[in-house]
């Protein structure tokens, strides 16, 4: 259940993380309750989750950084953010598994 969330909160809504977290706990917090989650590992799914989007793809605040840089690496950005979505995937796998 934990992992289907934060697969789902991929799709998020970038620069709205606290909009988001709420969206993602109105959803799925009986569920959680149902399955007995501990909420600090429903929490960590929540946070973690809600900060997916922005490092999956480039938002605002990342062009107007590149920008400020007068940088033009784009790529290397996407390749880093796809990297951490990743990582970041793979630990909440780890830390359900291991309640």
């Amino acid at each position: 259940m934990v992992i289907l969330s934060t697969i789902v909160n991929i799709a998020g809504i970038p620069g709205a993380a606290v909009a988001h977290s709420i969206l993602m706990h109105k959803m799925f917090i009986s569920t959680v309750t149902d399955l007995h989650v501990p909420m600090s590992v429903w929490v960590l799914a929540l946070l973690v989750g809600s900060q997916m989007p922005f490092f999956l793809y480039p938002t605002g605040d990342a062009l107007g950084a590149m920008g400020l840089a007068r940088s033009k690496d784009l790529k290397n950005i996407i390749i880093f953010g796809v990297f951490v979505t990743i990582i970041v995937v793979l630990f909440i796998v780890i830390r359900v598994l291991f309640l």
